[in-house]
């Protein structure tokens, strides 16, 4: 593709960004639901609050998965609507000549994740054994999210590009998509009452850091990765399309990083007191709201030709 390749601003890239956040909310959901349980442990408060910010992760993990699966089946439209002439229907042949494709059986793969997800994320609250369903659901989905874009034909190698996108997935959706679930899983469960949520979210945030860490290193470990096989040549970064959005990217990345950085150094040592905890709700609140400004530049960036390999 040339340089001048215009963005993806589109259906197609609205339900990718819709995917990528249903997909962190997952991931989420079920790394928060298991910091709950083990903060509340740790800190000896096995009282309502507490199951009521268990039960909050659990169903805003639910309402992701179905958001992760109306994403998966709209990505199956846009996907087909690629193969039409203009006006041209859409038909069940269509449909069923797009699934007969690797990214159709891939594209099974991945709603086949989403729905898992849904369903154990749907029964966590009542019955601990499909948490276990719930949790699969959510690294299948990121396992599976890859082959349908670049990494399947990265220069590294197909299991290799895979892998380290799973990984750059995975790492940002324990980082942001946890982070956004916790707020919002100790908001409800501590509504009204400062006190009772500065209580709750020093220790939960004291047992998220170590996990954040390890995150975002995994997400710049795989990023650079990414980077170095779907770029190829240096002046790519500004000569083309892909590489513009890339550097875009970066950039929001880096102020992730630097409100992540703020909030572990800063914030953190404080927290015990309302106004510590309202700090960290904003300051954190906008990391998670960069995040999602990030998912969405990613669900542009996947659509782009990669330079060093063509269009996914």
């Amino acid at each position: 593709m040339t340089p001048a390749e215009p963005l993806p601003l589109d259906a197609y890239a609205a339900a990718r960004w819709v995917g990528y956040v249903g997909l962190f909310g997952v991931v989420g959901a079920s790394g928060s639901a298991a910091l709950l349980l083990r903060a509340a442990r740790r800190a000896g408060h096995p009282n309502a609050a507490w199951s009521v910010a268990a039960r909050t992760a659990f169903h805003v993990g639910l309402f992701a998965a179905l958001l992760l699966v109306a994403a998966t089946l709209a990505r199956l439209v846009g996907q087909t609507r690629t193969f039409l002439d203009p006006g041209e229907l859409l038909t069940r042949a269509t449909f069923s000549a797009v699934l007969g494709t690797d990214w159709g059986r891939h594209w099974w793969w991945q709603l086949g994740s989403g729905v898992a997800a849904a369903l154990g994320l749907a029964a966590a609250a009542r019955w601990p054994a499909a948490r276990a369903l719930a949790a699969l659901g959510a690294l299948a989905a990121l396992g599976t999210t890859p082959l349908t874009g670049h990494a399947i034909e990265s220069p590294l190698g197909a299991p290799i590009g895979v892998l380290v996108q799973s990984l750059h997935l995975l790492g940002g959706a324990l980082w942001v998509g946890t982070l956004a679930v916790l707020l919002l899983a100790a908001g409800r469960a501590t509504r009204g009452d400062a006190d009772a949520r500065a209580a709750m979210l020093a220790p939960l945030i004291a047992a998220f850091s170590p996990l954040a860490l390890a995150s975002a290193a995994t997400v710049v470990v795989a990023g650079l990765g990414m980077a170095y096989a779907d770029v190829g040549a240096f002046a790519a970064l500004w000569t083309t399309t892909y590489g513009r959005v890339l550097l875009a990217k970066t950039a929001v990345v880096g102020l992730v990083l630097l409100l992540g950085a703020f909030n572990w150094r800063r914030v953190r040592p404080m927290l015990g007191s309302p106004a510590a905890t309202a700090l960290l709700a904003r300051s954190a609140g906008t990391e998670v709201a960069l995040g999602a400004l990030l998912l969405g530049v990613t669900a542009l960036l996947v659509a782009l030709a990669a330079p060093a390999i063509g269009h996914p």
